[in-house]
């Protein structure tokens, strides 16, 4: 081959080489969350330099539903949400095996609480027996709503309606008077007796009187795209696991890593409870399957999902 040939072959060749790699590249990880303060682990992971650190190019992308999560992470345009409720994933379970992995899982119990049953100071409601007869707000969707039933029931109290508002527009419907009390998460619940617009009944409120161990959700990811890519997939389990570890000796330093997303409670961010996250390597599956037994049991699944595939990391 001559010189006037190489010419054009060499640039030829070099373009074709570039094309080849960003065909073949993948884009940056797309990690997900909704910005309640339970999931401040992974917004630690997210903000503090933890999947930095692993040089992974990722952006993070909020969901104001979990379902839209799921809905986003089953369409591979995510890779890992925190926190997939584990009614969801048990369901996907059931009907395509080995279709989602758990890195960790929300538990919530009476010392790291999720729900809060608030009322407003209005209202004369002093306990839980005292919603005979009144107006709850709860979450958009069936789960809030069907568990708070099951706590009522168990204490005896089932004449209450129940309204559904967006997470923002729950505090207004209790200010307003829409609502006499209703289930809230934090920071929202923390805002709320410390702003005066509610009063606390009850923490834990489903753990009282249920069962004292939920297991909320997992950190869950795509085991397609896991399979994938999986130097990507090394590098966000490595950076989430390290977050997690370090939200347990850090919490307060962790908590404050979700003011990015919640700055009107930037304040009250280190008065909320710490999470509690276990990692897939150290959670008892018996506690996995207590709530799903639950969950049976009282209609809230149709039936029992073996989900010990989950805890085998990609």
């Amino acid at each position: 081959m001559n010189k006037r040939s190489l010419i054009f072959v060499i640039p030829t060749l070099l373009a074709a080489i570039v094309a080849i790699y960003f065909l073949f590249k993948p884009n940056p990880i797309l990690i997900g969350f909704q910005p309640g303060s339970v999931n401040y682990p992974m917004m630690h992971a997210v903000n503090n330099g933890f999947l930095e650190k692993q040089n992974l190019e990722f952006e993070e992308r909020i969901f104001l539903s979990a379902n839209d999560a799921l809905d986003a992470l089953l369409a591979e345009s995510i890779f890992i949400d925190a926190v997939i409720p584990l009614q969801n994933i048990a369901k996907i379970e059931y009907n395509n095996p080995n279709t989602l992995g758990a890195i960790a899982f929300l538990i919530s119990d009476k010392d790291h609480p999720l729900d809060y049953l608030i009322a407003s100071p209005k209202s004369g409601i002093n306990s839980p027996e005292d919603l005979n007869g009144k107006t709850l707000v709860v979450f958009p969707g069936t789960y809030s709503e069907s568990m708070t039933k099951l706590t009522l029931e168990k204490i005896g109290v089932t004449n209450v309606k129940f309204i559904k508002r967006s997470p923002a527009d729950m505090p207004a419907a209790i200010q307003t008077g829409q609502a006499d009390a209703g289930i809230f998460y934090d920071p929202v619940a923390t805002s709320a007796v410390k702003n005066g617009w509610g009063k606390l009944i009850e923490a834990a409120f489903w753990e009282n009187h249920l069962m004292p161990n939920i297991v909320v959700g997992a950190y869950t990811y795509n085991k397609a795209l896991s399979q994938r890519y999986p130097d990507e997939m090394n590098k966000i389990q490595k950076g989430i696991i390290e977050a997690i570890l370090d939200s347990r000796q850090n919490p307060n330093d962790a908590k404050l890593s979700a003011s990015k997303y919640l700055q009107k409670f930037s304040n009250i961010l280190t008065e909320v409870p710490d999470s509690r996250v276990e990692l897939s390597s150290e959670i008892s599956i018996d506690i996995i399957n207590e709530t799903i037994k639950f969950y049976v049991d009282n209609n809230v699944l149709e039936s029992y999902v073996d989900l010990k595939g989950l805890l085998k990391i990609e």
